[in-house]
């Protein structure tokens, strides 16, 4: 009886000693499986940072901005390409409105000279003889246009003076004539041969492009009795290339 409880509380004893120490339970056992099998965690951690320090160390650097700079070079090519072609635009632009000024340039001429003198008596010792002059204003273009003045000096004297407007339709004449004065020794060379009249004056205008075109002029009026007078002109009255040009300065 006594054997079988000894036996009894032996089994038991190995029971509970052999629960105790076992392998999973102890505590050498699970320091020993710890170390070695680390964390999954912690070596990801450690791989990341140690790969990230060796790709800064080992990738190259590169060229800072290149690729901005080269689009900034294309645009400013396409820039200047679409300058230079703005700029032959407005040249071809200006060169037709030019042509088309020039078509539509107009002016005044003057034509049909005439120089006349009456003859006096021999008695008449006056120092001064009066001759009368005429001569056609032209509208020499293709568009109508209307004279605004009209002034006409020999000597230094206004001979003739326009201020009323004065509607010229194309290459129709308008007569105007006036009076100078001429020595006495010059009208009887006159009656033989040529005598020289200076004359200056100006004329004003508007056309269809209702642009003031001054047209001064200056010569000299070759006269002989019974022929037909010419002037020469120093200062031509036709107006040349575009009408700004022969605009009357203010």
């Amino acid at each position: 009886m006594l054997s079988m409880n000894r036996l009894t509380a032996i089994a038991v004893l190995s029971i509970g000693l052999a629960a105790t120490g076992s392998p999973q339970n102890s505590p050498g056992k699970q320091s020993d499986k710890a170390q070695s099998n680390p964390s999954p965690t912690v070596t990801k951690i450690e791989n990341s940072t140690s790969n990230n320090e060796a790709d800064r160390a080992t990738q190259k650097t590169p060229e800072p901005h290149s690729g901005i700079e080269w689009s900034n070079w294309a645009l400013v090519l396409v820039g200047t390409a679409g300058v230079g072609a703005a700029i032959l635009t407005l040249r071809a632009i200006k060169k037709q409105t030019d042509l088309q000024a020039v078509a539509y340039t107009q002016w005044i001429k003057i034509e049909n000279w005439e120089a006349t003198a009456q003859p006096i008596a021999p008695s008449d010792q006056a120092p001064y003889r009066e001759m009368l002059i005429g001569l056609d204003i032209v509208n020499g273009s293709e568009f109508p246009l209307t004279m605004k003045s009209a002034a006409v000096r020999h000597a230094g004297y206004l001979v003739f003076e326009s201020t009323n407007d004065v509607f010229l339709p194309p290459h129709t004449p308008h007569r105007i004539r006036f009076v100078v004065q001429i020595t006495s020794a010059e009208f009887d060379v006159w009656e033989k041969a040529i005598i020289s009249i200076p004359l200056q004056g100006d004329l004003e205008s508007t056309g269809v492009l209702k642009i003031l075109i001054y047209q001064p002029f200056k010569g000299i009026l070759i006269s002989q009795k019974g022929k037909a007078p010419y002037f020469h002109y120093e200062i031509s009255i036709v107006p040349a290339g575009k009408p700004e040009a022969n605009q009357k300065a203010k």
